[in-house]
């Protein structure tokens, strides 16, 4: 079995029960170091496939620079083409919603709080690493929303599904954004954004369909979103799969049918009727013989 790679900068007292669960893991290779720079050198030398850093309160609150070690590794893993599409797990002070858009800003795919859910820091490092270890199930809706992007502009979209792992949104954009963006997404008009990461998206009849995950999340918006779920009525679906849409543009023109003319039928008859005769034929005389030797020869 091949395990993903994974280089860690953490504080081994925060989350000592995830990081000995992962290193149990066979599927997982975990290499801890001291430092964020350290973990970013490990990564370009030994490629690996998932890096994490952690960003402690005192760091992010000193002066000039706010975390100058994990988001100065981040910056710089982001502007090199090699690693620029890298899965970055970032780890926050609970409490710190600035510093969790802080990390998002500064490239990260996903933030997890210090000293919150154990198993949320398991789940978001394992779906960043290609290994999920649970799927959520969804329920059709058609809800009003807005998204934005990093320039904090504001669009209308349509929630097609929803579940506690992430919603399908339709939604006129004019480019489909990149597989692993962070958006932000508003729910809840009187209550604060939700931070997702696009999964995938598709333009069909005019409208884009973009499927995203929830990141970032703490406890009590999982529990925002949990009740969302619930108030949704209908039958639980499975995801990821991409909820149809109906085609608002020009209808398809009808596709040519094919039809056999009276002389492809005729050719067809004919070599059934010829196949049969040859057939009875040959039942009738008997296999052909091959001549003996003795027979050539009298010749």
């Amino acid at each position: 079995m091949k395990s993903v790679r994974v280089v860690a900068a953490l504080d081994r007292r925060g989350i000592s029960a995830s990081v000995a669960r992962l290193r149990a893991r066979r599927d997982v290779d975990l290499e801890l170091v001291s430092g964020a720079a350290r973990a970013a050198s490990s990564v370009w030398q030994r490629k690996a496939a998932l890096v994490i850093f952690e960003l402690g309160a005192s760091d992010a609150d000193a002066a000039p620079a706010a975390g100058a070690g994990a988001l100065d590794a981040i910056h710089a893993l982001r502007s090199e083409p090699t690693t620029a599409a890298l899965p970055i797990l970032l780890v926050v002070p609970a409490g710190r919603p600035d510093l969790r858009e802080q990390g998002f800003k500064a490239g990260a795919s996903d933030v997890c709080w210090s000293g919150g859910d154990p198993r949320g820091f398991e789940e978001s490092l394992l779906h960043l690493a290609g290994i999920p270890i649970r799927r959520h199930p969804r329920r059709p809706a058609s809800i009003p929303v807005r998204i934005a992007g990093d320039d904090d502009t504001w669009r209308a979209a349509t929630a097609l599904n929803l579940s506690a792992g992430g919603l399908q949104l339709k939604w006129d954009s004019p480019e489909v954004p990149v597989s692993g963006k962070v958006l932000k997404v508003e729910l809840e008009p009187t209550k604060p954004a939700f931070f997702a990461a696009v999964q995938g998206g598709t333009r069909t009849g005019g409208a884009l369909l973009t499927r995203l995950r929830f990141v970032g999340l703490s406890t009590e918006e999982r529990a925002r979103i949990d009740a969302l779920v619930a108030a949704l009525p209908g039958p639980d679906e499975p995801e990821p799969e991409l909820t149809p849409v109906p085609d608002e543009g020009p209808p398809d023109l009808p596709r040519r049918r094919f039809a056999p003319t009276r002389a492809m039928w005729a050719i067809a008859i004919g070599a059934i009727l010829l196949a049969t005769g040859l057939a009875a034929h040959y039942l009738a005389r008997g296999p052909l013989e091959e001549p003996s030797r003795a027979a050539l020869t009298e010749h």
